[in-house]
C-alpha cells in the first residue's frame, strides 16, 4: 500500500536529505572555512576525506537503525491491525515469520540507504576508493547482524508491546559509541571497548575501509566479525524471544493494547 502512494516516495526523498545532510554539513563546519582542521581530522581518522567519512557514518546509522527496527515494526503493525494472533496461530515456524518480513524490510531500507548516499555524493562530490567484493561482503554481513539485533529487540515488543523507548535508547547510544561522525579513537578507552562490541561500529568500519580507504583486508576483517556477531546474537536473540513470547502468552498479552 505504501509503495503505491505518492507521499511515500516524497517522504523518502525528504528523509534522505533531512537525516543525512545536517551531519555532513557539521563535518564541513568543523573543518573550518578554509579546511584548516582537515589535517587534524586526518591525524586521527587516517584520511582527509572527512566528507565521505561522515557521509558513510550517517547513512550507515540510518540504514542499520531502520533494519534493526524492521522486525519490531512488523510485529507492532500486526498487533495494531489485530492480525498478530492469527499469524502466530499458523503452522509456519516463528523463525520464518520473523525472517521473511525482516528480510523484505531490510531490502527496502538498503535501497533507501543507497539513495541517501547517492544524494550526498551528488551534493558534496567527495572522492571514493571502492573495493567491490569487500563492499558486498560488508553489506551482506551488516544486514544479517542488524536483523539479529532486531530479533533481540522483538521479544520485548511481544512481551511489553512496542518497547520503543528501550530500542531508541540503545540505538542512539550505539551511534555515539560507534563513531558515526568522528573516529572512535577520540573516545575514552572504556567507550572504545564497549563500541567494539556493537555491530554498528564494525559496519561503519568495514564500509569506510571498502569505500574510503580502499583497504580490502580491513573490510574482510569487519565482515568476519559481523558474521560471528550474527551467529551469536541470532542464537541469543532467538532464545530470549522464545522466553518472552511464552511470558506474553501466559499473561494474555499477545493481542493486548
Amino acid at each position: 500500500m505504501q509503495w503505491r502512494e505518492g507521499w511515500f516516495w516524497q517522504i523518502g526523498v525528504l528523509a534522505s536529505l533531512t537525516l543525512t545532510v545536517p551531519v555532513v554539513l557539521s563535518a564541513r563546519a568543523l573543518a573550518g572555512p578554509d579546511e584548516q582542521q582537515a589535517a587534524r581530522f586526518a591525524a586521527v581518522a587516517g584520511t582527509e576525506n572527512y566528507l565521505a567519512f561522515a557521509a558513510i557514518g550517517i547513512v550507515v546509522f540510518t540504514w542499520v537503525l531502520t533494519t534493526m527496527q524492521s522486525v519490531s515494526i512488523a510485529l507492532a503493525m500486526e498487533r495494531h491491525f489485530g492480525t498478530l494472533g492469527v499469524a502466530w496461530a499458523s503452522l509456519t515456524p516463528r523463525i520464518l515469520l520473523l525472517a521473511a518480513d525482516a528480510t523484505g524490510r531490510a531490502l527496502a531500507q538498503s535501497l533507501f540507504g543507497l539513495g541517501s548516499f547517492a544524494t550526498l555524493l551528488v551534493l558534496f562530490r567527495f572522492e571514493l576508493s571502492v573495493e567491490p567484493l569487500a563492499l558486498v561482503l560488508v553489506l551482506l554481513t551488516g544486514s544479517t547482524a542488524s536483523i539479529s539485533v532486531g530479533v533481540l529487540l522483538v521479544g520485548f515488543v511481544i512481551r511489553y508491546r512496542d518497547a520503543g523507548m528501550l530500542a531508541a535508547s540503545l540505538l542512539m547510544a550505539s551511534a555515539t559509541l560507534a563513531g558515526i561522525a568522528y573516529p572512535t579513537t577520540v573516545l575514552p578507552e572504556w567507550a572504545q571497548a564497549v563500541g567494539h562490541a556493537l555491530p554498528l561500529t564494525w559496519i561503519a568500519r568495514g564500509l569506510r575501509a571498502a569505500v574510503v580507504f580502499g583497504d580490502a583486508p580491513e573490510a574482510y576483517l569487519a565482515s568476519a566479525v559481523l558474521l560471528g556477531m550474527t551467529l551469536v546474537l541470532g542464537a541469543v536473540g532467538w532464545q530470549l524471544f522464545a522466553r518472552l513470547e511464552h511470558a506474553a502468552r501466559r499473561h494474555g498479552l499477545l493481542e493486548a493494547f
